[in-house]
Order: structure tokens, then sequence, then C-alpha cells
């Protein structure tokens, strides 16, 4: 997979207690909620490590939406269509603490993706945002997924 080149990053960080553990991540999950507006979602990510606490890390991340549609030519009948792609930066100064279904979390604001920045428009109700994160010096991906009502 090929990643776009990371932001100069300074080679010392402060550790931060925020509530994460600081320990590199082995395990990626995705949130997803429409946007205020109902033009688009809102989506941030949730690095944990090993132990399932939640931790922070510089890297580099590919973030898509997907939708599945009816393929009687693919094997599972189905076939994943992208309805947007972008990649970007991760950097561990811009996690930030949230609560997330009344528990607090630290947690990556990937952003507002609007329905405008899709290559096309959806044709179901539902779809899946899948992030694909690489730790900065890592050569291992760590993909976590959710799926979410348009």
């Amino acid at each position: 997979m090929k990643w776009i080149a990371l932001l100069a990053v300074p080679a010392v960080l402060l550790a931060c207690s925020c509530g994460s553990s600081g320990g590199p991540p082995a395990s990626a999950e995705v949130l997803v909620v429409p946007a205020r507006d109902s033009g688009g979602i809102e989506v941030r990510l949730v690095l944990r490590d090993t132990e399932r606490a939640t931790t922070r890390a510089d890297g580099a991340a590919l973030v898509e939406v997907l939708e599945k549609r009816s393929d009687p030519y693919a094997e599972t009948g189905e076939t994943e269509v992208q309805l947007y792609r972008g990649q970007f930066p991760v950097l561990r100064s811009h996690f930030r603490k949230i609560t997330y279904r009344k528990k607090p979390l630290v947690a990556f604001p990937v952003g507002r993706i609007p329905h405008s920045d899709f290559f096309e428009a959806p044709t179901r109700e539902s779809g899946i945002v899948r992030i694909t994160f690489r730790a900065r010096y890592s050569e291992d991906d760590i993909v976590g997924e959710a799926a979410f009502r348009f």
C-alpha cells in the first residue's frame, strides 16, 4: 500500500496521561455519526493497545467509505464499491478526549466527510467506513471499520 509522506514530527514527544496508555497500537476502532447538518458523516479513530486501553500514535491513515452491492459475478454475491477515499497524517498531539456512549475515550478526529465529496451517490441505506492505520516506523497495518446508516 502506498502512503502519503508524513508531516515532520519532532523526535521527542511529551507523554500525556489523558486517559491513554501510551503503548503501541494493536487494534483500531472507527466511530461514525451523522454530521449535524445531515450532509455527511463525522468520523473518529480510536487506537487500542494489547490490553485494550486507548492509546495515541503518530502515523498515517487511509479512510474509505464503502457500500456493499449485489454482484452476480462475485464469489459472495456482493462487491464493495468505494464511495470515498482519503489519506492523511495522524499526529499523537491531535488525539482528544471524548465521551462515546457514556464512556470516556481518546480519539483522533478524522473529521467531517460530506456526501458531496463521495465519488458517487450511495444506492443503499447503509455503508462501511474502513480506516487502515500504519504507525510511524512500523510496517504493519491496523484496520478498523464500522457500519453506519447514510
